[in-house]
């Protein structure tokens, strides 16, 4: 059986993170959190670039792929540059051109070698509300780049979002 993890690692000229085996909802809240920090620490320093390696995985779903636009839209604008994704290939390159990325993201074939010293991943469990959270936002990020996906994720985004007023949450102050 292939190893499923996700793996982060830095140095001075960027932030490396490896997608083995899958990229789900169920790392997207972790690696959304600490990519964030991350974003927030680094934001003064010009020389940093984001690198996602997908090289070694076969499986994306919607969220982690509605993730990969909430991250680089925080990165645009916190740092005025973008989530560079490398070596997607097979279904997940099909999935990304599905739902209308290839032009969004920077996709590119080759980068920089990552670091030796990377770490695992921790996911964190994720509470009811904050999953039905992070599957809005990604599922709405999805849906205002066409149609297509406006048709596909109209349905499931209606159901979160009733799912989180249900809570008392206002919708309208969720944040990135």
């Amino acid at each position: 059986m292939r190893e499923k993890s996700i793996k982060i690692g830095y140095d001075n000229k960027g932030v490396y993170i490896e997608i083995r085996g899958e990229g789900t909802v169920r790392q997207s809240n972790s690696l959304k959190k600490l990519l964030f920090d991350m974003i927030d620490q680094l934001k003064t320093l010009s020389q940093v670039d984001f690198y996602m390696d997908l090289k070694d995985c076969q499986y994306i779903d919607s969220t982690f792929i509605g993730l990969f636009l909430i991250l680089d839209k925080k990165i645009t604008e916190t740092m005025q540059k973008h989530l560079v994704i490398l070596n997607s290939t097979g279904y997940v390159l099909d999935v990304i051109r599905q739902m209308g990325l290839e032009n969004i993201l920077s996709l590119e074939n080759n980068g920089p070698s990552f670091p030796e010293n990377m770490q695992k991943l921790e996911v964190e469990s994720i509470n009811k509300i904050e999953l039905a959270m992070l599957m809005y936002m990604a599922h709405s990020e999805l849906a205002n780049l066409n149609d297509d996906n406006k048709s596909k994720f109209e349905a499931a985004i209606m159901m979160l979002k009733k799912e989180i007023e249900n809570e008392g949450i206002d919708i309208n102050n969720i944040q990135l």
